[in-house]
């Protein structure tokens, strides 16, 4: 079941460098806070239909919270690996349930995330390859989830700084940055992720300031260029979709850029043509099973952008088979969302503003 779990959240590939469980399992031998928290998360995201293995799991989310208690104690300057790949397994098992109060534990394990990661780069790179790859997976977190997190304080550079370590840890390493040794940011590219981020951030922060307005146009340039097969020219061995993942954020970010421009009284790009595309490229992706984690993050900018019923109904066919490292949970509260969203539109004549929006997307609970 863990094999099958990692195989999930690798992106369903067993040809990777780096076997996660492989490098994990040490660690949790010896923690059982971490290794309760990984079997939770394996139980849950492979029986996510069945009451007997959901409680299954959240009897070891139960035991996991138990001796990260216990353990913390020890902690010696809250760097330690076993403790962020605990907070991030709690925080993904969490952020894939059902109820509120997982959904609080959530936000409680995403914010200790930002405080232990943050130490640990101020203090030196990772040390480990486990470690790393844990960076990279806190990386995707931290830009598909800002827009969603009312309270954050992280600065605007933040997934800058982290690319930047772990593009220096992965050279201390001899690591080569490619598909197959970063399967979660690699397809989205450093700059797009960044972009992702960036965008979210702003979004955050409406109205801009006249600095701020520079800064979101200046991603509407970069987003603005046409989608490449990059990765597939660059790597031939590489998977069908990492270009079309790739693409998919860049149309996704053209319509969060235009949002945001709009709200501030500038030229906004058209972006029927991103959603058009945008939603190609997920009905695409969806055919395979746990293609990207991040999906759920495109799907809900696009349905935020949509305008017909046409494609309303296209994104709720879209969410009906995105399964896999998305989580059941977690696709059902971006639908709910969405049709939220659109029947707001509908109730406005079409036109809703980037703040009425934000104020929204806060009265719901959302965790990529």
């Amino acid at each position: 079941m863990s094999f099958d779990f990692q195989g999930l959240a690798m992106c369903d590939h067993a040809n990777y460098d780096q076997p996660f469980l492989v490098l994990c399992f040490p660690i949790a031998k010896a923690k059982p806070a971490l290794l309760h928290a990984w079997i939770a998360c394996s139980v849950s995201m492979l029986a996510d239909k069945s009451p007997y293995w959901r409680q299954k799991a959240i009897i070891h989310h139960k035991y996991s919270l138990k001796y990260l208690r216990e353990d913390i104690q020890d902690v010696c300057d809250g760097s330690e690996e076993w403790l962020k790949a605990t907070i991030l397994m709690l925080h993904l098992f969490e952020a894939h349930g059902p109820s509120e109060s997982r959904s609080a534990f959530s936000t409680l394990h995403l914010n200790a995330a930002h405080q232990v990661f943050r130490r640990t780069l101020s203090m030196r790179l990772p040390a480990s390859i486990h470690e790393l790859m844990l960076l990279e997976a806190y990386t995707l977190r931290v830009a598909t989830n800002c827009l969603f997190e009312p309270t954050s304080d992280l600065p605007l550079d933040y997934v800058l700084r982290l690319t930047r370590a772990y593009q220096s840890a992965s050279s201390a390493f001899g690591l080569t940055i490619a598909w197959r040794t970063t399967p979660w940011v690699f397809p989205i590219g450093f700059e797009l992720i960044d972009h992702v981020y960036r965008l979210s951030w702003l979004a955050r922060r409406l109205p801009l300031n006249k600095r701020q307005i520079l800064e979101a146009f200046s991603i509407s340039r970069v987003v603005a260029s046409p989608p490449t097969d990059t990765w597939a020219v660059s790597y031939s061995d590489a998977p069908w979709y990492i270009s079309v993942v790739g693409n998919l954020f860049k149309y996704a970010c053209s319509c969060l850029v235009s949002i945001i421009l709009a709200s501030s009284n500038q030229v906004a790009p058209n972006v029927d043509k991103s959603i058009i595309e945008g939603l190609a490229a997920l009905e695409k992706l969806t055919e395979q099973r746990g293609v990207h984690p991040g999906l759920p993050w495109a799907l809900a900018i696009l349905g935020c952008a949509v305008s017909t019923r046409t494609d309303l109904n296209r994104c709720r066919s879209i969410g009906a088979r995105l399964h896999g490292p998305a989580g059941g949970e977690v696709v059902a509260r971006v639908l709910v969302l969405i049709d939220g969203v659109y029947e707001l539109k509908s109730a406005s004549a079409g036109r809703l503003s980037a703040q009425d929006l934000i104020h929204f997307i806060d009265s719901q609970t959302i965790f990529i």
